[in-house]
């Protein structure tokens, strides 16, 4: 297909789908760098499971935090943990963005006890 015929159907080029590619690439490598930094930081200090991040670091990121029982994200917002949790993940995606001010974070706490209840485990049926 020739380039015109591309730009009038909307078709991106093969260059700008390894431009993508390479940005997501990217993307996913910062949220894993952040992902690793904060379980590390946590370990042993709190039952977390997983952490699990979408979105783009520049414009708007959710992450979902899962700790291992529905007890668990009570007592560590009770403890000040989840705060603390909270915290860490922004300045991480701060310190690895360079310039967050134009991104919003949302971070939601749940636990892998009710992806298991609700889903049978199967966190990309529960993610959706």
């Amino acid at each position: 297909m020739r380039k015109r015929e591309q730009q009038a159907r909307n078709i991106p080029s093969e260059e700008e789908f390894a431009q993508a590619s390479a940005a997501i690439s990217r993307i996913n490598k910062l949220f894993a760098e952040v992902r690793n930094t904060v379980l590390r930081s946590f370990s042993g200090k709190t039952p977390l499971h997983d952490l699990y991040f979408f979105g783009h670091p520049e414009k708007e990121v959710q992450v979902h935090v899962f700790y291992e029982t529905e007890s668990d994200i009570d007592a560590c917002h009770t403890n000040g943990i989840a705060k603390q949790l909270e915290d860490t993940i922004r300045v991480e995606l701060q310190v690895l963005t360079l310039d967050s001010t134009r991104s919003e974070i949302t971070i939601i706490h749940d636990s892998h006890e009710k992806v298991q209840k609700v889903c049978n485990g199967n966190y990309l049926q529960y993610l959706r």
